[in-house]
């Protein structure tokens, strides 16, 4: 299992950022809500449905993180 902290993500974006000449950052909180929820109005990524662990790492009974193919499909 690999575990990253935000200060992680932030400092892997600024050595991407130098080593490429482009620039990379991390969403802000505005932005990452947008994504996760879409533009249909929908509660959750994944729907108006309440968290349980089969949608999400919910309430740490996944313990770990889930393969993108583990996500139910909307």
């Amino acid at each position: 299992m690999v575990q990253s902290s935000w200060r992680d993500a932030r400092a892997f974006c600024a050595w991407l950022s130098e080593a490429t000449g482009r620039r990379f950052r991390l969403p802000t909180e505005a932005e990452w809500e947008k994504t996760a929820r879409g533009t249909n109005g929908r509660i959750y990524p994944w729907g108006n449905r309440q968290p349980t662990a089969e949608l999400c790492n919910y309430d740490m009974q996944v313990g770990h993180t889930t393969r993108l193919e583990g996500i139910p499909k909307m």
